[in-house]
């Protein structure tokens, strides 16, 4: 990447122990439930990136310290984890700001980063497109330019004893280098994502629309997809496996429709990495419809949770709730007593949205045909009453 090192890959890309010790700050002393539930998530994730979950740890406090995040006991007690089991890595559910990073990274003396920093290398081993690579490596120098000005002012500091000192010099090379190369990456995908609004356009002029499959990683959105589209592209449990939207003409339907599959969501998702992925959120804006795939393979607490929060996802990106329908998938994991217990839990959620049960697995995706002819008809009847297209 241009020369620009990644300090928070040091450690796997130098041959460093994949153990890792996971470390959480909770901020709410009543949560006894949610805090495990995103825990769990992160040691997912990390298993996934290749790491080794040898130990966790979890602090409660009202407020995060302003250097170490967690407090300097509590440090302490990590280093001695460290050391006991070996670890060559210590991953943060909390973000951690440059300082903090720096601070804990010298007191452990081993590698550490956030959950932000872990999805950029799951992302990593799942790209396999320039433009993938392209949104990546922006989201990863957005959070290494503060991490690295901060290293290196503490790292030249004592090399300035008088005005454009050789470490001052080399400072500001190596940041400037990174900046030009984030805003030559922000052109790029700009450029990317105007030419891509152009084929939105053009596509949008067949008279065909649009339908976004969305939601979580792992609840069964590329199988739907297939299902729908009669495809048969390659599938599998690794999260984000689905970096670049794939798009293909059903093939069941009584109507064209275009379908799309895009990028899964994680649980707690980080603004910033929202923002860096701005491809993949035009094909959610710009939809005529967006499915919310919701998996069952999790208990039914799990499922609601999982619900709400891609809810409330694709209300920041922008997607009203008269352009969605819910698809709860892998049906063929519950029987009749189990849906029945499920939808009256996830009724709250659900009652503005049309919704279905539905199983790639079992090809059983007829009623979630159904409701999305049903609902662009909806669109259509009601963008015709306002006097515009029904084609965005």
């Amino acid at each position: 990447m241009d020369g620009v090192a990644m300090p928070w890959c040091e450690g796997i890309t130098h041959g460093r122990s994949q153990r890792a010790i996971l470390c959480m700050l909770k901020t709410n002393p009543h949560d006894h439930f949610l805090f495990k539930v995103y825990l769990d998530e992160l040691e997912r994730l990390a298993v996934a990136a290749g790491f080794e979950i040898v130990d966790r740890i979890v602090q409660t406090r009202l407020k995060p310290k302003s250097n170490f995040l967690i407090g300097r006991g509590k440090v302490e007690e990590l280093k001695k984890l460290v050391k006991l089991h070996r670890a060559g890595h210590v991953i943060f559910y909390n973000s951690l700001s440059s300082r903090q990073k720096l601070a804990i990274s010298n007191v452990l003396e081993c590698d550490v980063l956030d959950r932000y920093e872990l999805t950029l290398l799951i992302f990593d081993a799942s790209a396999g497109d320039k433009v993938s690579k392209l949104q990546i490596e922006y989201a990863r120098l957005r959070k290494l330019a503060p991490f690295l000005k901060l290293q290196a002012s503490l790292k030249y500091r004592r090399e300035h004893p008088f005005f454009r000192s050789m470490g001052e010099y080399a400072f500001h090379s190596e940041l400037n280098a990174i900046k030009k190369r984030e805003k030559r990456i922000r052109q790029e995908i700009d450029r990317l994502a105007w030419e891509k609004l152009q084929q939105i356009k053009r596509r949008s002029k067949l008279g065909i629309p649009t339908v976004v499959l969305s939601g979580m990683y792992n609840a069964g959105k590329s199988s739907l997809f297939n299902v729908l589209c009669g495809e048969n592209r390659p599938v599998c449990d690794f999260p984000f496996t689905t970096l670049s939207s794939k798009y293909q003409l059903n093939g069941l339907s009584s109507q064209k429709i275009f379908f799309v599959d895009t990028i899964g969501f994680v649980l707690d998702l980080d603004p910033m990495l929202i923002d860096s992925f701005k491809l993949n959120l035009l094909d959610l804006k710009t939809a005529d419809l967006v499915v919310l795939v919701v998996g069952l393979d999790n208990p039914s607490d799990i499922v609601y949770l999982k619900l709400k929060e891609s809810l409330a996802i694709l209300k920041e990106i922008g997607v009203s709730e008269s352009r969605m329908v819910v698809a709860l998938n892998k049906a063929d994991l519950l029987d009749s007593n189990g849906k029945l217990q499920l939808t009256f839990l996830l009724s709250p959620l659900l009652n503005h949205f049309k919704w279905t049960f539905t199983s790639a697995k079992k090809k059983d995706v007829s009623s979630l045909l159904s409701i999305i002819e049903e609902k662009l008809h909806e669109l259509r009847v009601a963008h015709s009453l306002e006097g515009a297209p029904y084609i965005r």
